[in-house]
């Protein structure tokens, strides 16, 4: 959770290289580009204690915006003793998506594999802001965005200093815009102090912690802090200010990121709401807003309750929203060397004229029967349709990648058939 050497390693990169559907003002150019991403996550899991049963929650990449999931797959290194995995929607989390799986025996100190990949489809659209948009005063926000006008533990909207600092970043007009690119600015170039960390790391009472219990925004303006302090210095900053803004969990697609074949923790940034246009996504590690949603997979969107989960300063998660957790403390779930972690790339971009919601409607529709069947107990009948309805999706991706997008559809089209046969 940004977090341990695996976030070291980030950052180090990180300076070396420097909702729900799409609001009806954002267009497509004639042309539509649609893009392939693939993400994976390999962890180990450590039984701490003997124990008989547990459950993982995991989440996963959202149908959220411009991005639709396909399928995800258990890989077959996986040597977690799993009874069954299936999917659920997190309550009063929409659309946050959890992965779940029932786990088996484990004796003390031993140490298995989990191992699970996914395929996201995006269209990558362009944001079509005007120069100046006023901040909206509280009457003019929708009632569903001011949620993300809250001070939470991880978020401290409402400290003095904060405060100070978000009313120098206010521009004098009071333009949306500018705020949101000072705002970027400000965090992208706010940096860890080393010395301070290293200190404060040490002096840590747990360790396996280390430099995520100062993540929070205000330790974070304080200290500087890596991508997840950033975040949520950001969203603060916002916030501050009147505008909601909110942390989103992201797997990184940049072209960089797939050339290094980075295993990385997770990657912070922000998105903040704007009248007309809905949420627009900022990278308040790298200083730009808004982001095409092709350069990220989004995993989670933060809410406030995560928020306090994450805690701050001595607590266990420090500034660090979660993406995972497990309903006991006998077990550890992290990753100890470089081929451990999450990973993603953008694999395949293809430019076409033909109708974009048709194609991301049909990748809608069976990845929503996916997640109805995935873990369910069927009939024989039944779980024969089901394993060809997971075929012709990946069949699909197979033809994308060949640059055959008719295929794809067309094989789209028969998964949900075999689907529809349940």
């Amino acid at each position: 959770m940004g977090r341990g050497r695996s976030s070291i390693i980030f950052i180090i990169v990180f300076a070396m290289l420097s909702s729900l559907y799409p609001a009806k003002d954002i267009t497509l150019s004639e042309s539509h580009a649609f893009d392939l991403l693939y993400g994976e996550f390999r962890v180990r899991i450590t039984a701490l204690h003997d124990i008989d049963s547990f459950t993982i929650f995991y989440s996963i990449p959202q149908i959220y915006g411009d991005q639709i999931p396909i399928l995800i797959r258990i890989r077959n290194d996986t040597s977690l003793p799993l009874k069954r995995y299936f999917i659920v929607s997190q309550e009063n989390m929409e659309p946050n998506k959890l992965l779940c799986f029932k786990v088996g025996k484990m004796e003390a100190f031993e140490e298995r594999i989990l191992h699970f990949d996914f395929w996201v489809l995006a269209i990558n659209r362009s944001f079509n802001l005007p120069d100046y948009i006023k901040i909206p005063s509280d009457n003019e926000l929708p009632e569903n965005t001011k949620l993300w006008l809250s001070s939470t533990k991880a978020i401290q909207a409402n400290n003095n200093l904060i405060l100070w600092k978000a009313k120098q970043l206010m521009p004098p007009d009071e333009n949306l815009i500018t705020l949101a690119n000072n705002i970027v600015n400000y965090t992208s170039q706010h940096r860890t102090r080393g010395f301070i960390r290293i200190i404060l790391t040490l002096l840590s009472p747990n360790r396996f912690s280390g430099w995520a219990k100062y993540m929070d925004a205000a330790s974070t303006l304080l200290l500087g802090g890596s991508c997840t302090g950033r975040a949520n210095l950001g969203a603060a900053l916002f916030r501050a200010n009147g505008v909601p803004a909110r942390v989103l969990l992201v797997l990184l697609t940049w072209p960089w990121m797939n050339a290094s074949g980075l295993w990385y923790d997770m990657h912070y940034i922000c998105e903040y709401y704007c009248p007309g246009y809905g949420w627009i996504p900022a990278e308040t590690s790298l200083g730009l807003t808004p982001v095409r949603m092709k350069n990220n997979i989004v995993i989670r969107i933060v809410y406030p309750e995560d928020e306090n989960e994450a805690g701050n300063k001595w607590d266990k998660y420090g500034g660090c929203e979660q993406w995972f957790w497990t309903d006991t403390e006998k077990v550890r779930i992290w990753w100890k060397n470089i081929a451990a972690g999450a990973r993603s790339e953008m694999k395949k971009e293809l430019i076409t004229n033909e109708d974009p919601n048709y194609i991301m409607d049909i990748t809608l529709r069976a990845y929503e029967f996916y997640i109805a069947y995935t873990g369910m107990e069927l009939t024989e009948e039944d779980r024969i349709h089901y394993e060809e309805a997971i075929e012709y999706q990946e069949k699909a991706i197979k033809e994308f990648l060949k640059s055959n997008l008719k295929e794809y559809v067309e094989n789209m089209e028969a998964a949900l058939e075999e689907y529809e046969k349940i």
